[in-house]
């Protein structure tokens, strides 16, 4: 049994993980439990034999385990408190700074060249494929950071981070729209060009 100060930052994860999904799991698995018990009920009243016994006993001994792991997880939650608000404070640490950075790339973001007209066809999808991979590679460090804000009870430093990603994908989604839109105009105004017109 290890302190909650000698817990690495992997192990923390993984205990508070664990608890995380006995307490959001556990009227799910109490129901499966009763359901499984009521079903090896009925089939023991309708027959005998070893294997009925076996499972009994195993569902009996399942049953046991957990409701001892529901009853220590309390204990166990508050066992590595310390070290669970200690690595808290780094993750909304992290999540703040992660949110100023996304400012700045918004920022960044509304002075790309899709944005303007005078802008060329080619330079307009270049800067819509490259903000489309990078807001890929944010969504993803979103996504693991949010992941531990769940962990650390901290979700809510992780929406604004979110939302600003919507907003600059569905930007993108018009960009693109619109940019597909003017080529096409783009395209016809130079066929009709080249046709030799009758004054």
């Amino acid at each position: 049994k290890k302190s909650d100060q000698d817990l690495g930052l992997d192990e923390l994860l993984q205990v508070m993980d664990s608890l995380h999904e006995i307490f959001q799991r556990s009227d799910e698995v109490d129901l499966e439990l009763d359901t499984l018990s009521e079903g090896i009920s009925f089939i023991a009243r309708l027959e005998t034999s070893n294997l009925v016994d076996a499972t009994i006993d195993e569902l009996k001994a399942c049953c046991t385990l957990w409701a001892r792991l529901k009853k220590r997880a309390p204990k166990i939650k508050s066992e590595i408190r310390q070290a669970q608000e200690k690595e808290g404070r780094k993750v909304k640490a992290d999540l703040v700074n992660f949110a100023k950075q996304m400012d700045e790339f918004r920022t960044q973001f509304r002075a790309e060249p899709f944005y303007v007209y005078e802008t060329s066809s080619e330079a307009a999808f270049a800067a819509i494929a490259r903000q489309h991979s990078e807001l890929l590679t944010l969504e993803g460090m979103l996504a693991e950071k949010a992941y531990l804000a769940e962990l650390f009870e901290c979700s809510e430093l992780a929406e604004s981070p979110w939302k600003q990603i919507q907003e600059c994908q569905e930007d993108l989604r018009n960009a693109k729209q619109l940019w597909d839109c003017i080529m096409m105009c783009q395209s016809y105004f130079s066929e009709w060009n080249d046709i030799a017109w009758n004054d």
